[in-house]
């Protein structure tokens, strides 16, 4: 039987945790063995109690104790700082000690703010990969589109071609992806971890676990057939909650990725004709 220890940092508003943890519950785990686990970095009081409520009503579920030495009483909420990363590097780095010392095969990490479809899991381990994410969608408040939680090695992460691939139901190889996504006992015990390298200045944990795994010789994939749906702000709460009660509908994305996505998309992830011949002429009239 296969095992799977699930790990999920939370540090959500309460609505958020609420619609993750549901995702959770309805998680299909067919002839596997999986343990939820959770490490309560929230803010808000009624998050925490969410999630006490489902390790109590969950047997399969616990919460596990991380030392955070340097972190113990950061209070920032802010997105994408440096001290916000350092410590969700810490945690989940943490995270994987406790597996390696587990009988478990495989580390599935989730953010705190994805639900995720109930095949995920099982449709993960069906791809028998070492490192394997499940795709979903992101309109970021400075972006035109939405995009997916994965990237290349390119200007602006991707041309339009790897889009469209990115919505057609297949496992791609990719250059970078995470936060959700199964890791096997493999490519864990190769000392692969979320630690920024120190001359690489990448924004964000995933892809200096990317870098690191891919210089070890393990390839980064994303699969695209059940995309989770991502709560980036308050503002998808009432899809969010829909899709639920909806059993899953993938109408939504109909509508993100329509045909005036399409348009945008093209103009976004292609480079401004003539710019570099623009910049010699200003100077040349300078």
């Amino acid at each position: 039987m296969i095992k799977v220890l699930h790990f999920s940092p939370v540090r959500k508003p309460s609505d958020i945790v609420k619609l993750h943890l549901k995702g959770l519950q309805n998680l299909r785990t067919d002839d596997m063995q999986v343990k939820f686990s959770f490490f309560d970095d929230n803010t808000d009081s009624e998050s925490s109690v969410h999630l006490e409520n489902f390790v109590k009503n969950n047997a399969n579920s616990h919460f596990l104790n991380l030392n955070l030495n340097n972190f113990d009483n950061y209070e920032g909420d802010k997105r994408w700082t440096p001290v916000l990363y350092s410590r969700i590097t810490e945690i989940k780095n943490l995270a994987i000690r406790k597996f390696i010392k587990e009988d478990y095969d495989y580390l599935f990490l989730t953010d705190s703010d994805l639900i995720l479809h109930p095949n995920t899991l099982l449709n993960l381990v069906k791809q028998k990969r070492n490192f394997c994410s499940s795709i979903f969608w992101t309109k970021f408040n400075n972006s035109s589109i939405y995009t997916p939680n994965a990237w290349y090695s390119k200007p602006k992460g991707f041309d339009f071609t790897d889009l469209e691939k990115f919505k057609q139901p297949s496992t791609l190889a990719v250059d970078f992806t995470g936060a959700c996504t199964l890791l096997s006992r493999e490519i864990l015990e190769s000392n692969v971890n979320f630690k920024k390298i120190p001359n690489l200045h990448y924004l964000g944990e995933d892809k200096h676990f990317c870098i690191r795994a891919s210089v070890l010789g393990f390839q980064a994939f994303v699969n695209t057939e059940y995309p989770s749906f991502h709560i980036y702000s308050d503002r998808e709460l009432k899809l969010a909650e829909e899709w639920l009660k909806n059993n899953y509908s993938y109408d939504y994305l109909k509508c993100w990725l329509d045909k005036s996505w399409e348009q945008n998309a093209k103009k976004w992830v292609s480079p401004k004709k003539n710019s570099l011949i623009k910049k010699i002429i200003m100077k040349i009239k300078r």
